[in-house]
């Protein structure tokens, strides 16, 4: 995937989750059980900017010429780490989730657009085998396509 393409494709996840969120009313949106029993919709946006927020750290990190020092985790730590971002980042207004939310798509694509084409067809020893492009798409992209299917099932099914 090129650039242009990557870009597009980002562009088309987040229109699609803007969308989705002008189906719901604020107080839908903050109400806990969207995503299991304690997840509002408020707090699965601020889990994705955290962890989109994460790969702009990476990447940037990559691009500095620093590689990061983990990028695979357990299944355990992904708990861990989500149960801390589900406390540091519950109470946040829905305002600023949603700032955060679109803030951390525009980071993110200023570090791609520090990569062009080449780069992120490249396969950093720190990727293990992937291209950064895949990387994106995997922990950005999927990621979001699964946890926007989810909020779609829990709106049709409340």
């Amino acid at each position: 995937m090129n650039l242009k393409e990557l870009t597009q494709a980002l562009k088309e996840s987040r229109a699609s989750y803007e969308t989705f969120l002008k189906t719901l009313s604020t107080a839908e949106i903050e109400r806990p059980g969207a995503c299991g029993p304690e997840w509002s919709v408020k707090d699965v946006l601020s889990h994705l900017t955290a962890c989109e927020a994460e790969v702009v750290t990476h990447l940037a990190k990559a691009r500095s010429g620093k590689p990061p020092t983990k990028i695979d985790y357990t299944d355990a730590e992904i708990e861990a780490q989500n149960a801390r971002w589900f406390e540091a980042y519950r109470d946040r207004s829905l305002d600023r989730v949603l700032a955060d939310f679109q803030g951390v798509r525009r980071q993110l694509q200023r570090q791609l657009d520090g990569y062009a084409d080449t780069g992120l067809k490249s396969r950093p020893a720190w990727l293990k085998g992937q291209t950064v492009a895949e990387r994106v798409i995997g922990e950005v992209l999927e990621h979001d396509r699964e946890h926007l299917a989810g909020l779609q099932a829990w709106r049709a099914g409340s």
